[in-house]
């Protein structure tokens, strides 16, 4: 990282910095009113799926000679059990969060990285900053400490002037692709600074007016690995109807300790890990005795299927950790292209595909993991609250 005392706030090169900082948080989007087109764009376009954001509804676009999943969703003909596991050793238990005594582990796609556990969770203001913004107030949600991982579903469909500097306020970003800028440490406006490191793909942009902490919570920026709660390459990513690879039925975990939430997004040009969380203790013992209640989900059918190319509206696996070992289970969660109540797929444990209920798929969603754009029906299933 740079010196500190090599950067003056009315050189050019401190000037482009924080110019680069404010065009960057600009081109981020926020939640607000839908854009389609944009919304069409990055969603993957190409399936006819009602979307429901905070209420709103927004209608898809379905390409042309998509090829249908066949039985992806249910349990009947045609779904083999997932048979033994394929990785090459299977872990006893699920791993410790690494994080020293008030800190906590993010994950987004291949990127690892530690911040104060105090920390809460938000997206980096965007195009659509202004909206009911006086562009002197920061948002309520940006007014603590947060992290930020990649950027919303939907697009705003309004244009705003540059961001003001009073809106920058202290949060870490997790960014992919990428952006051009250089890795270091850069001062902006009103003493905060910017500290930039590229792990892969993937871009850690931390703000603070705490300099040396923004530095320590860059260096704790790391490639994931085997020892990490989700795998950021988990067959789900690249194929929508990968199976379990820790496979048992669901009705023989017995005591279950803890849960390792794995969201994933899917579809073109936007798969990998999302986001992770983690249940333990009364909650994770009372979502599997939920899933292994439920039927199997054998009878939800659309006319027409749905199609691969958008991905699907919950793409999540579970990592069990329970008295009789590691388990794991993939939720896929997906409406019908036409709209309606029906929701297809469930909680697949390998043997079985069950259904998911209001009452288990909510139980999913713990912060950072969450939906903000879905199909109408699981929209109202899984969103905690509705």
């Amino acid at each position: 990282m740079n010196d500190s005392a090599q950067h003056d706030p009315n050189s050019p090169d401190d000037t482009r910095a924080a110019a680069a900082f404010r065009a960057a948080m600009s081109d981020l989007r926020t939640p607000g009113d839908l854009d389609p087109d944009a919304a069409r764009r990055r969603a993957g376009a190409r399936r006819n799926v009602r979307l429901a954001l905070g209420g709103l509804v927004l209608a898809l676009i379905v390409a042309a000679g998509a090829v249908v999943l066949p039985n992806l969703f249910g349990a009947g003909p045609g779904i083999e059990p997932a048979g033994q596991p394929t990785i090459a050793k299977v872990p006893e238990k699920l791993p410790r969060d690494p994080a020293p005594s008030g800190w906590r582990t993010e994950q987004y796609r291949e990127l690892v990285f530690q911040v104060p556990a105090d920390w809460g969770y938000a997206y980096e203001p965007g195009s659509a900053w202004c909206a009911g913004s006086d562009g002197k107030t920061p948002r309520p949600e940006h007014r603590k400490p947060y992290v930020s991982l990649g950027e919303p579903d939907a697009i705003p469909a309004i244009a705003c002037p540059r961001m003001p500097d009073a809106l920058i306020t202290q949060h870490v970003a997790a960014i992919q692709p990428a952006d051009k800028r250089a890795d270091g440490r850069f001062e902006l406006a009103n003493g905060f600074w910017e500290v930039l490191k590229t792990v892969g793909a993937v871009k850690l942009r931390v703000v603070s007016q705490d300099a040396d902490l923004a530095e320590q919570i860059a260096g704790t920026a790391r490639e994931a690995g085997d020892g990490d709660l989700c795998r950021p390459d988990h067959p789900i990513t690249k194929n929508l109807e990968a199976r379990p690879q820790l496979a048992s039925d669901v009705r023989t975990y017995g005591a279950v300790d803890r849960i390792a939430v794995c969201q994933y997004d899917t579809g073109e040009g936007r798969s990998g890990l999302r986001a992770t969380a983690e249940l333990t203790g009364e909650k994770a013992q009372q979502l599997i005795d939920g899933i292994a209640k439920a039927p199997a989900n054998d009878d939800a059918r659309c006319d027409p299927p749905p199609y691969p190319e958008g991905g699907l509206d919950v793409a999540a696996v579970l990592r069990v950790q329970s008295s009789t070992g590691l388990h794991e289970i993939v939720l896929r969660q997906q409406g019908c292209p036409n709209g309606g109540d029906t929701v297809l797929g469930g909680f697949d444990d390998g043997t079985t595909v069950h259904a998911a209920t209001k009452a288990t798929c909510s139980a999913v969603f713990v912060p950072p993991v969450s939906i903000q754009a879905a199909s109408g029906s699981v929209f109202e299933r899984c969103v905690p609250g509705r």
